[in-house]
């Protein structure tokens, strides 16, 4: 039975929240660092057909304004789960809001998040994003189908047409196998297209692609732990043409990663708590040449993360209060090479925390990732820098 204490605790706690402005990181995931060896509904936008262990669910994701956000319906039965998502304004990278922008290289599982050459022109709105899922028996058979569309252009009565324009899609398949031995496979594509004409004698165009093959396990060995493993290789490529006065410039880019991880996954029953913490390391190269008809246009990135670790945990503090922090590290080296061969590398290491509240009462759980500064400065009234929530996401299971 739902009592009077915990209604008016989640009622004052989501008042507070509406008074803030939040962004559009997923709050759950975005509270426990980024850690992707503790399973989170956004899991489905990778591996869709682990949307069986998520269906009859609305959930409502606000986002910093009234245009941006999420929202996320999965219904069905034991052998057919399907997804609907309507999608925040960042759609240059329809899974953008799987990895924190800061984390980079350790968001393993980014899939086809991004299309690398469609950069400078309007960023698309998600027009539809479908997903299905079959349980084929101890293993389950997932797709996704994201397409987005956007763009502006001027038609005067006099001069010339203005304008530009881009469209994505996003192609997913994923499988899975359950039991002691578990395993989540996804193979991604997406393909950008963009074209802009800024004046009557100047014309540009860009395609771009990315694909990925992604992977997470856990292998039992107790009743309490499982190891996990994080894997993920890809390869992206661009071209872009622009004509001035019939004169063509071609360029083009290519790029490929390739990223493993490895660590524990604890469970707690005492605390109903569940603790992660993993390593990994990633080596990701990128080239570019600004004018292929020519020579000396060509530029080089080279990265390596060795090593990144992320760690978190979840615990219920009471049966309708949940506590969520996680911190993450990566160590890397870059270089650039640019176009007069000239190299210059670095080194260096980032950290990063983050920490969170979870509310439920019964079926309905609100996720509450607050900000650092809030923590760590205090709010306005105090001098803080006032803003509460990162995030913040609402669900109900029905």
């Amino acid at each position: 039975m739902v009592t009077a204490t915990r209604v008016a605790a989640l009622l004052a706690l989501a008042a507070v929240s509406f008074s803030y402005p939040t962004s559009a990181d997923a709050s759950r995931r975005s509270s426990l660092n980024g850690n992707l060896l503790i399973e989170d509904v956004t899991d489905i936008y990778l591996f869709p057909q682990l949307m069986q262990n998520y269906r009859n669910l609305i959930r409502i994701q606000m986002g910093a304004t009234f245009a941006e956000g999420d929202g996320l319906f999965v219904f069905g039965n034991d052998s057919a789960v399907y997804g609907i998502s309507l999608h925040r304004g960042d759609n240059v990278s329809p899974l953008g809001a799987l990895q924190l922008p800061e984390r980079g290289l350790t968001s393993v599982l980014r899939g086809a998040s991004s299309v690398p050459g469609i950069t400078v022109f309007t960023a698309p709105e998600t027009l539809v994003d479908l997903m299905a899922g079959f349980d084929l028996g101890g293993a389950s058979l997932g797709f996704r189908i994201g397409l987005a569309n956007g763009g502006e252009g001027t038609e005067p009565d006099v001069g010339a047409i203005t304008g530009k324009s881009q469209t994505a899609i996003l192609l997913g398949i994923g499988y899975s196998v359950a039991g002691d031995f578990s395993l989540d496979l996804a193979f991604d594509a997406s393909l950008g297209f963009g074209s802009e004409q800024p004046d009557a004698n100047t014309t540009t165009s860009q395609f771009g692609a990315n694909i990925s093959l992604s992977a997470r396990a856990y292998s039992k060995q107790d009743e309490q732990i499982r190891l996990g493993l994080l894997g993920a290789v890809g390869v992206n490529f661009d071209s872009s043409t622009t004509e001035v006065s019939n004169n063509d410039t071609s360029g083009s880019g290519f790029g490929m990663r390739l990223i493993a991880g490895l660590g524990p996954v604890y469970s707690i029953p005492k605390m109903n708590a569940t603790v992660s913490a993993y390593a990994l390391v990633g080596i990701e190269f990128d080239s570019s040449d600004a004018n292929v008809d020519t020579n000396g246009n060509e530029s080089s990135e080279f990265t390596l993360t060795i090593p990144a670790i992320q760690m978190a945990a979840e615990l219920s503090l009471t049966e309708w209060l949940i506590f969520r922090a996680g911190a993450g590290y990566n160590w890397r080296y870059a270089s650039e090479t640019d176009t007069n061969d000239t190299t210059e590398s670095d080194t260096g290491g980032d950290f990063g925390w983050s920490v969170g509240l979870g509310l439920v009462v019964e079926e309905f759980n609100l996720d509450l990732g607050i900000e650092n500064n809030w923590v760590t400065e205090g709010p306005d009234f105090l001098g803080g820098d006032g803003k509460l929530l990162g995030s913040l996401t609402a669900s109900y299971s029905f």
